[in-house]
């Protein structure tokens, strides 16, 4: 090297640590930017004589003859055809009109900041490919000579790729005026950077020039002292706070609140959280800014099995593939998580045990392979969302949960008890289920197969701020459990029922006359009840005819925690079991039964209580002469529930849910495609509650029916 260059690179030295001095940061010597022989790791440099070089700035910076990306740039850009990040929420905000899209970072001034960066992380280019050699390497070589790896490789964590679609989107502007959740342009600081159309960086003004968002926005190539060479410490999630803010996640849900021990590393031997708990690090709890979700499969680290390929682009930047975010064990940086969803987690909040444990059909099974990169955020917006042959159907943790807003206790107990009052109760801030999305029922579908009307609730923050969220759990339900999600394709098995029969309609069986329903039975989950006769257990004894209730008050895993419908033992993901087959005389319904944690047992099993509407004149308890057997010397019968009742007994166009209408055609999922169970009244006509005559004749005129009952 000649004295005059040899004289320039001393000044430009002088200046530059001259410069970190004054600023109080570190130099490059040692950290992943020295690429020189001075160090030993896997991309270092040999030694002069071998083609390397001692020299640490030569690898991106020449005194001549550089090109214009970056001040006496000396290296060439990637001429890869990268993929940009795209999302549904991306294609959603601005009014429906859409986000900006990302753009080519080959192209435009301002991507300059990220197309340099890309020269060495997107592993397209060696390291040593550089405009001008040092002088001291002989002139065999035309590039320097890396000791390990000659370009960035796939499984180490500053590969980037030419698929930019799992990372934080770049060449992308910064626009509060499409998205309400980011912070106002001026508002962005702590060391974050936007560019304007000239590549200058800009203390912004929303829809001002520019304000790009670009690589250098967020890190410091020069200054390591934070970590992964960011702008700033990351700890809490400062670094993504300055220009995001989610709507309803501060102060409520439980993701900003949890105080249980969550400490990932930070990068520099401290913690991304500032109290060592899940509510320290916040937004990267769950999100990661480079290759989240993990798009190509040779990318998958062999250390860390839950990073699964996703092969849909608009990851959200999700630590892992959908599910397996919220298990987070282990986690993206190799630590045994117990605080999380996964199988290490306590029981009251271990969701990946519970769903395998439960057997196949009895579970919402999330960690089903065949249905990865089926679910998006803005999914279910109009009837018949699943799609032909099923295309979209899937359950995933956020069908039911939204992540940002969800809160930290059940709405439902075990036992259940009853909501009293006309009015259901709206779900709050506190619940698990808060800020998620649904359908609300504007019109009932009828019996006949008239479809329903419907007010699709988006959830959440997820592209409006305004968006309200479901009120009620019924809501969510319904998003998936009803014509609103199959309306026009094929209707889904339910895996539970024997023989094999099709999901039926619950925005169907649960509405009542507020949705122009006809149904003269149903349990209420979508209103108070009709019926109040019947004898039923504390506290439900009370207010009969003036209650509410959940789905997951009987919908709920068999042996909580945890709480909700994840999965159970029993098939119809129930809470306890509940039999769906009719019986011929001999056998009866079992005490353990669902149907007994509210419904008094004594009434049925021993002849005790106060008896229901199902007696005679003379009070005779009817329930107990169908339920009993010959050895108590009462009755012969000894039925189930099933054989009166409807199988699903959600809701029915019959009082008290009685399948012994004339007219009505046995077999179908309601009324049991075998089995000796009532498919018709002769004559169609129940008599009134108390009313069944006593006496052998007026039985038989009471309860003659088509197939045989008392002929």
């Amino acid at each position: 090297m000649d004295s005059k260059k040899t004289l320039i690179l001393t000044i430009a030295a002088i200046a530059f640590n001259a410069g970190m001095a004054a600023a109080g940061v570190f130099p490059l010597d040692g950290t992943k930017h020295d690429l020189s022989s001075a160090v030993t790791k896997s991309y270092s440099a040999k030694v002069p004589a071998q083609g390397g070089t001692t020299e640490i700035c030569i690898f991106c910076h020449t005194p001549h003859g550089g090109n214009t990306e970056a001040p006496l740039w000396n290296r060439a850009a990637s001429a890869a055809t990268y993929a940009t990040y795209t999302s549904d929420v991306l294609a959603g905000l601005g009014g429906g009109a859409g986000y900006w899209a990302a753009e080519d970072p080959k192209t435009g001034t301002p991507h300059s900041k990220t197309r340099i960066c890309l020269s060495c992380h997107d592993g397209t280019i060696a390291l040593g490919s550089v405009v001008n050699m040092p002088n001291v390497i002989p002139s065999m070589y035309t590039e320097i000579q890396m000791s390990g790896n000659s370009t960035i490789q796939q499984n180490a964590p500053g590969y980037i790729g030419i698929d930019l679609r799992d990372d934080h989107p770049v060449a992308i502007k910064h626009d509060r005026s499409k998205d309400l959740e980011l912070v106002a342009g001026a508002s962005v600081g702590g060391g974050v950077r936007l560019y304007k159309d000239n590549g200058a960086g800009v203390a912004a003004v929303d829809n001002a020039d520019g304000n790009y968002v670009e690589c250098t926005s967020c890190h410091n190539p020069h200054d390591n002292q934070y970590g992964n060479f960011l702008v700033a410490s990351n700890t809490a999630s400062a670094v993504c706070k300055q220009c995001h803010t989610k709507t309803g996640f501060e102060p409520s849900s439980i993701h900003f609140t949890a105080t249980d021990f969550y400490s990932p590393p930070d990068g520099k031997g401290g913690s991304l959280s500032s109290n060592t708990q899940v509510s320290g690090v916040q937004c990267m709890n769950c999100h990661f800014p480079h290759k989240a979700g993990i798009i190509d499969v040779s990318q998958l680290p062999s250390a860390n099995p839950n990073l699964i390929a996703n092969p849909k682009a608009g990851y959200y930047l999700l630590a892992y593939q959908e599910e397996m975010t919220c298990f987070n064990n282990t986690n993206r940086w190799g630590q045994g998580v117990t605080v999380c969803h996964g199988s290490s987690a306590p029981p009251n909040r271990n969701i990946q045990s519970a769903e395998n444990t439960a057997p196949s059909g009895r579970r919402h099974y999330t960690q089903d392979g065949s249905m990865i990169g089926r679910h998006e955020a803005t999914e279910g917006q109009s009837p018949g969302w699943i799609g032909s042959s099923l295309g979209n159907w899937h359950v995933e943790c956020a069908d039911c949960h939204n992540p940002h807003t969800a809160g930290n206790t059940s709405h439902t107990t075990s036992p259940p008890v009853p909501v009293v009052g006309p009015i259901l109760p709206v779900l709050t801030s506190a619940s698990a289920l808060y800020g998620t999305g649904g359908v609300q029922v504007t019109s009932a579908p009828t019996w006949a197969g008239g479809q329903g009307s419907y007010s699709y609730l988006e959830p959440i923050g997820v592209v409006s701020t305004a968006a309200p969220g479901v009120s009620y759990e019924y809501q969510i339900c319904l998003k998936c459990h009803s014509e609103f999600a199959w309306r026009g394709v094929t209707v889904p098995n339910s895996p539970s029922f024997l023989p094999a029969a099709v999901m039926t309609d619950q925005a169907k069986e649960f509405s009542t006359a507020a949705f122009g329903s006809a149904n003269q039975s149903y349990h209420p989950v979508m209103g108070v009840g009709i019926n109040a006769q019947g004898t039923l257990n504390a506290p439900w004894a009370a207010n009969k005819g003036n209650q509410t209730m959940y789905c997951s008050d009987c919908h709920n895993n068999s042996a909580a925690p945890p709480q909700g419908p994840h999965g159970s033992g029993n098939k119809f993901i129930l809470a306890k079991p509940f039999d769906d087959t009719a019986t011929a005389k001999g056998t009866y319904q079992s005490i353990f039964d669902l149907c007994f944690t509210c419904h008094d047992s004594n009434t049925y099993l021993t002849g005790g209580g106060a008896g229901t509407g199902f007696k005679t004149t003379l009070n005779t308890n009817l329930h107990t002469m169908h339920y009993t057997n010959s050895t108590n010397g009462v009755s012969n019968f000894g039925y189930k529930c099933v054989n009166c009742h409807i199988r699903v007994p959600h809701g029915w166009n019959a009082r008290r849910a009685m399948v012994i209408i004339a007219g009505d055609a046995p077999g179908s999922v309601y009324q049991l495609a075998t089995g000796p169970s009532i498919t018709g009244l002769v004559g169609g006509v129940l008599p009134a509650p108390g009313n069944y005559a006593d006496g052998l004749a007026n039985k038989n005129a009471n309860c003659m029916t088509v197939n045989g009952c008392h002929q």
